[in-house]
């Protein structure tokens, strides 16, 4: 999938699982949100970590990581990629050192539809 400012639409590729293309459109909204009008390592690392932030349930992520070592088992029980994982690990280490699951129940998950979407619609090709 791609951002594209000038015309501000993000574009989505056709057939990607469900937890890819909801990824992939949290990365590109990311994008979108912080205005990025060009591609690059710091733009990508930027845009995951956003998303990351929207689409990983803190208390999912402190479960899952008490019962595996591993980012891919992480990243399938909080319903993301390996990617957003290791990007919400990156972003939030402190966070998740002092992590407290008082406040937080399963349940509390962002939806899709929680996610700004700036008056963007995707586009399938």
């Amino acid at each position: 999938g791609f951002w594209e400012a000038p015309h501000g639409f993000i574009v989505l590729s056709f057939g990607m699982g469900s937890v890819l293309e909801r990824c992939v459109l949290a990365h590109e909204i990311a994008h979108a949100e912080l205005e990025h009008t060009t591609t690059t390592d710091e733009t990508e690392k930027a845009a995951n970590e956003l998303a990351a932030t929207q689409l990983v349930n803190p208390w999912r992520y402190h479960f899952a990581r008490g019962k595996s070592r591993n980012h891919a088992n992480w990243a399938r029980s909080c319903g993301v990629t390996v990617e957003i994982i290791d990007a919400f690990v990156w972003e939030y280490p402190e966070t998740l050192k002092k992590f407290s699951l008082a406040h937080l129940a399963p349940e509390e998950e962002p939806a899709m539809h929680e996610l700004p979407l700036l008056g963007c619609r995707p586009v399938y090709i």
